[in-house]
């Protein structure tokens, strides 16, 4: 219930105003004019402006499609180039056991030499399986990404998980931190 104290020349009168509403209010004060919609793009505007932050560990810790890169071959990218190249892949890099990758992303098979010359190739594949030293990326959607840029795959794969712990606890010691400053900022004023 509102009331409302309204002064007269003679005395003061209480008078009841529970059938007014906002609508009423804005209505006295001129209505939704330019001021109220400034004012309301300004309180929307860091709303806003949250949503790409929320969305940034999307696109920066995105993880591409990958394999192995292939030893000696320095031309090596994840999208096939030819007839010769599909075949040195068939003999470096074992098949996947996962449905959505084609090849395996984190092993290749071993070569007997050690080194790092295309001559073992001409063996046939089906050795023993090794962890991956480099690696090649799919470009279709990402072109770099924060993960392809220092290998946060395979192995490594817990610290692409710290990474983006580390990203959003930024974020909410940022927000209670950016909020107690605004709040001292603000009663100095």
């Amino acid at each position: 219930m509102s009331i409302r104290i309204k002064k007269t020349e003679s005395n003061n009168t209480i008078q009841n105003v529970d059938d007014e509403t906002l609508d009423d209010v804005l209505e006295k004060i001129g209505g939704f004019g330019f001021y109220q919609k400034w004012i309301f793009v300004l309180m929307c505007y860091p709303y806003i402006l949250s949503g790409f932050f929320q969305l940034n560990p999307v696109f920066i810790l995105g993880v591409p499609k990958h394999r192995c890169a292939i030893p000696g071959y320095d031309n090596d990218t994840y999208k096939v180039q030819g007839d010769e190249h599909q075949h040195l892949i068939d003999l470096v890099i074992p098949p996947s056991t996962d449905p959505e990758a084609v090849y395996d992303e984190c092993k290749m098979f071993q070569h007997k030499n050690g080194s790092e010359t295309l001559l073992w190739l001409n063996e046939t594949n089906g050795g023993a399986k090794v962890p991956c030293n480099s690696w090649v990326y799919d470009q279709t959607v990402f072109k770099t990404t924060f993960v392809s840029k220092v290998d946060l795959i395979c192995d490594k794969k817990i610290l692409h998980a710290n990474a983006e712990m580390v990203f959003y606890g930024g974020m909410l010691f940022g927000s209670i931190l950016g909020g107690l400053l605004a709040d001292r900022y603000n009663k100095r004023r």
